[in-house]
This record gives C-alpha cells, structure tokens and sequence, in this order.
C-alpha cells in the first residue's frame, strides 16, 4: 500500500513523479482526431468520471474545431429514483460548456434478468435514435485504456479462443453510424486527474 511505500523511503518528488497528469491542450488534436470526418457528433454522457472527461474535453477540441458540431446525449435507464436528477445534473453541466444536450429515458417494463445486457441495448438503441434525431452520422463513447484491459480479461476468463480476445477498437459501425471510441488509449487516472484540475465533478 501507499503506507508501505513511504515507509520504504518514497519522498515527496517521487510520488508527485508517479502522479498522472492532466490531459493538455496540445493532446486534443491526436485525441479527437476521428472527429474531424463528421459535421456533428453525438457524445454518451453518463456523468461518471470518464463520460464527464469527454465531455469536457471534447468542448476544449471543439474550440480549435469550431466546424463540427457536438451534441450531448444522456439516457436515463429509470431504473433508480435519482436517475432523471443525474440527467438534469449532466445537462446543466454540457449548457455551461456551450453544449446543446438531449436526455432519453428507457421506457416500459424491465427484463427480469441479464438486465445489464438489455440497459447496454436500450442505451445503444437510444444514442442511435438521438443521432437520427439531431442529424448526426457519428457517436463518441468515454471506453478508456482501463475499459480495454477489463474487456480482454473477462473475455480470457470466460474462456475465449484467440480470436475471441480481440479488444475494443477506436473506430466501429453502429446501425449505419460510426462509433468513435477518442479515450481508449488514455487511463481512466488521467481523465480524472484533467476533472480535478478543472474542477468540474462527476
């Protein structure tokens, strides 16, 4: 543990040299490099650590790429009472970014079991229609480094053949859109160490 390490003679410099740093304005070009094909993008905000990370870094790209235009969608799965507050909260916060945002809510009833597969279908079905919607051909999820390695690991240790272990790729189709995955090669401690810095929570 951290106690361990210090007790071991870590000084000050060398944990502030193991810190991760934030992302920096001249990364945001490299980042969001696949968005330069698409006049408008849809952006799966959560509000969690990582899709509020995209969030705001995808509003700092936006400045030096005023061409394409950003919408925020959040869905709410209703399936906890302070879900629509969440939405509400995610809005208010892509407004003072200067981000439009639209809130889907997963309506009827709710299967009985695998209820984490069908809330990852519905929220996929609902991105989809909000980019129908606003007219978008392309929409950016918040899967980082972190995302990737779980992935491979659950696909390992639910025994997959070799190609079965292929990870989640930057670039996908998703129902005749482009799914764009900008943070998969960053750590979920950077995109919370960039937030810190901001000062925005999530």
């Amino acid at each position: 543990g951290v106690e361990h390490l210090e007790g071991a003679g870590l000084g000050a410099m060398d944990r502030e040299a193991t810190l991760p740093t934030p992302i920096a304005p001249d990364e945001l070009s490299a980042l969001f490099a696949g968005f330069g094909g698409h006049a408008h993008l849809i952006l799966a905000v959560s509000g969690g650590a990582d899709s509020s990370a995209l969030m705001l870094l995808a509003s700092r790209w936006r400045t030096q790429s005023p061409q394409t235009q950003l919408t925020v969608a959040t869905i709410d799965h209703a399936l906890r009472p302070e879900s629509a507050e969440e939405c509400r909260i995610v809005a208010a916060r892509a407004g003072a970014l200067g981000l439009d945002c639209v809130v889907k809510r997963w309506e009827g009833g709710k299967p009985g079991s695998r209820l984490q597969e069908a809330a990852r279908q519905a929220r996929y079905a609902l991105l989809t229609e909000a980019a129908a919607e606003a007219g978008a051909s392309a929409i950016a999820t918040a899967h980082t480094l972190d995302d990737q390695a779980e992935t491979v690991l659950m696909r390992l240790l639910h025994g997959s053949a070799i190609d079965g272990l292929a990870a989640m790729r930057p670039l996908g189709p998703l129902a005749g859109l482009s799914l764009l995955r900008p943070l998969l090669g960053t750590t979920r401690a950077r995109l919370v160490a960039t937030l810190q810095a901001d000062g925005m929570p999530w």
